[in-house]
């Protein structure tokens, strides 16, 4: 089977971060379809300085409260 690999993999991982950290500043929703992507902004997504980054105006209520 042949193998697939991330083009994103050769970024600098500084790049990567920058963009993941925009995302999630402004968007949630578009924050988790960045982390389905590719499995290398899966990773960074759910580290753990990006959920401090996180803009929750568009989480509903509903899931706040639980």
């Amino acid at each position: 089977m042949k193998r697939i690999h991330s083009s994103f993999a050769s970024f600098d991982k500084g790049l990567l971060d920058e963009i993941v950290e925009r995302v999630a500043s402004a968007s949630c929703k578009d924050l988790i379809n960045l982390r389905l992507s590719c499995k290398l902004f899966k990773e960074i997504g759910c580290e753990r300085w990006v959920y401090k980054k996180l803009l929750l105006d568009d989480v509903p209520l509903k899931i706040l409260m639980h």
